[in-house]
């Protein structure tokens, strides 16, 4: 069942007083007022807060329950990194896992690795292709020069192949020039998303 935007949320666990959990909401959020738990409310087990992102203009919703159990859901991994980056800065927390869910993102990634799969493939054929084009060039150059001296007709011929040939070349580099191009935008994503993947959940640095 998806309980907030999209179903993506993150999930973790903290030993935490929801009576501080509130301060930290009403130090990181624009509120009408600040909001205060209630000790002496039997019912009150857990905070739910539907908040709207200045970011991308949607809805974050924070679920914080009494044993712990906190889940915050929004379709931007970023921004979910970024709150649990806070919140952990907030209660000096040192060390903890988590749980995530971004259908969409591990698509992408999915995609991703497929698109560069592809790229490296095209890489591969278009380098050999240039290795090929420089020793046609070359050939046509060897053989210019021998019917110099022993058949002058055929130095325009080819004199004509190796320009040819060497259009061709410039036509493999630019291609290599947009594939490398696409290869490194594909891998900058991956690393975004990886980055972000990273801030859902802190390890203590030795």
């Amino acid at each position: 069942m998806k309980d907030g935007p999209g179903g993506c949320y993150v999930e973790f666990r903290i030993s935490e007083r929801l009576k501080r959990i509130c301060i930290w909401v009403n130090q990181n959020f624009l509120l009408p007022s600040d909001i205060e738990y209630m000790t002496s409310d039997a019912d009150a087990t857990e905070l739910k807060l539907n908040l709207i992102s200045l970011r991308t203009a949607k809805c974050v919703c924070l679920h914080f329950s009494y044993d712990g159990k906190t889940r915050f859901y929004t379709e931007d991994i970023g921004l979910a990194g970024d709150l649990v980056q806070s919140l952990v800065q907030f209660l000096n927390i040192d060390n903890m896992n988590s749980q995530a869910c971004f259908p969409v993102v591990s698509e992408e990634v999915k995609e991703l690795f497929q698109k560069l799969q592809g790229l490296q493939e095209t890489e591969k054929q278009i380098s050999s292709e240039i290795v090929e084009h420089i020793n046609q060039i070359k050939s046509h150059l060897i053989r210019a020069e021998d019917a110099r001296y022993y058949n002058g007709e055929d130095v325009i011929k080819y004199h004509n192949e190796m320009m040819a040939t060497n259009e061709d070349l410039v036509k493999s580099y630019k291609i290599r020039l947009v594939n490398t191009s696409e290869i490194q935008l594909a891998l900058k994503r991956i690393h975004g998303i990886l980055y972000n993947a990273s801030r859902l959940r802190v390890t203590r640095r030795m």
